[in-house]
């Protein structure tokens, strides 16, 4: 702008902005503005397999061939079917990137996910919806 900072007013020389700090794995984000989103890659890709392969074993696919299908472990495949089950909003936060800092794929690998939508939302510290059909 050709104006030397000692001639501004402090009050421009300062920036404020709402922000969150975030942790994926080793890695640290800082993200800029209200209601910063950050999908996962890793998390999106865990339950897209785990649907994907839930439809195969739904349409009497046997884990095994599947596993052998799809180069990977029967114990794998496994891990990831439970993440076929999760609530819709659950998925729909995975999906928009809006998901708690904790909720990643190694999460969904190590964890027994209930089979009840409600008891999901607890465990995964989500606002209760008593509501939804589970």
């Amino acid at each position: 702008l050709g104006v030397k900072a000692e001639a501004l007013a402090q009050v421009f020389l300062q920036r404020s902005a709402a922000f969150r700090m975030r942790r994926r794995g080793v890695e640290m984000r800082l993200l800029l503005g209200d209601d910063p989103t950050m999908p996962d890659p890793a998390l999106i890709k865990f339950v897209g397999r785990a649907h994907r392969w839930w439809r195969y074993v739904a349409s009497g696919v046997a884990i095994g061939e599947l596993a052998k299908q799809e180069g990977v472990s029967k114990r794998l495949i496994s891990l990831h079917l439970p993440a076929a089950f999760l609530a819709r909003d659950i998925l729909e936060m995975i999906i928009d990137g809006r998901q708690a800092a904790s909720l990643t794929a190694k999460t969904l690998r190590s964890t027994t996910i209930p089979p009840l939508w409600e008891d999901q939302r607890v465990l995964f510290g989500l606002p209760s919806r008593a509501s939804d059909p589970t």
